[in-house]
């Protein structure tokens, strides 16, 4: 599991932007805060939380992401292949929206 501030790029990968988020995670039936960074590589996708749960950090090979959407107030939804959400807002999300786009995970509407 990931821990909070580990993320490290590895030798041969490139950032391509990392910013502030909240990751809203469903405990239960309640939306949970998790803020945190989300970074976006050449490479792959990783959130570490800052607060909340050390539980909500996730990563994942941009291979195994299938698209992302945009929703209300540039709201981020990702979608894994294998059916998993990552739901996202923040301030940044304009940047991370460009991000996704830069590394050609397809945006659907």
């Amino acid at each position: 599991m990931l821990g909070f501030e580990n993320f490290k790029l590895k030798e041969d990968e490139k950032l391509i932007v990392k910013k502030q988020v909240s990751y809203v995670k469903n405990i239960l039936v309640f939306p949970q805060p998790n803020p945190g960074n989300l970074s976006i590589t050449d490479k792959r996708i990783v959130f570490e939380p800052t607060q909340g749960r050390p539980g909500s950090a996730f990563m994942h090979e941009l291979n195994e992401i299938d698209f992302f959407t945009v929703g209300m107030m540039n709201t981020i939804t990702i979608v894994t292949k294998n059916g998993e959400k990552y739901k996202l807002t923040g301030l940044f999300n304009k940047a991370l929206i460009k991000g996704l786009e830069d590394v050609n995970i397809k945006r659907e509407k």
